[in-house]
């Protein structure tokens, strides 16, 4: 279960990932490894939770920080927030074509 969710979580699947580090976890308790995943797992859906509340609110610098630091701890590399593309401007032109 560890390594299909390592494939998972490296797919960026996390919620698979979750659900078989879970699963390593219940079968073998003493599974330090898994648990150590599955702590990177939370973090990157973390990561993603406070990145999505992040772009519906660019203002509000303490879910940017949140969104960081739980990169950070997940190992993802932290990318700057993206906007959606703005509309195309309309062109002026004199000659019809």
């Amino acid at each position: 279960y560890n390594n299909l969710a390592v494939i998972s979580a490296a797919r960026g699947d996390y919620d698979r990932a979750r659900v078989l580090l879970e699963t390593a976890v219940r079968a073998n308790p003493g599974y330090t490894t898994a648990y150590e995943n599955l702590g990177d797992v939370y973090a990157a859906l973390a990561a993603e939770a406070f990145g999505k509340a992040y772009q519906l609110d660019l203002k509000n610098t303490g879910l940017q920080a949140k969104a960081e630091a739980a990169r950070r701890i997940a190992n993802i590399p932290v990318r700057a927030p993206t906007r959606p593309p703005a509309p195309p401007k309309p062109t002026t032109s004199s000659r019809l074509r």
